[in-house]
């Protein structure tokens, strides 16, 4: 479900001339995660939860 929201997210986002390439690595990294623990929508835990990984790619946060 999640993946379904974000693809339509992302053609509305690239559609209005962005090209919104980070945001769309960065959120299917959260949106596969939350899927991997059954999330049907987001969750505040979860994105706290996912933020926190030590696998956090450390090029988008300096």
């Amino acid at each position: 479900m999640l993946s379904r929201y974000l693809a339509k997210y992302v053609d509305q986002q690239q559609s209005l001339g962005f090209k919104f390439r980070v945001q769309q690595i960065l959120l299917r990294g959260y949106v596969s995660f939350a899927e991997e623990c059954g999330d049907r929508h987001i969750r505040s835990a979860r994105v706290l939860a996912w933020a926190a990984r030590e696998s956090w790619p450390r090029k988008f946060g300096q």
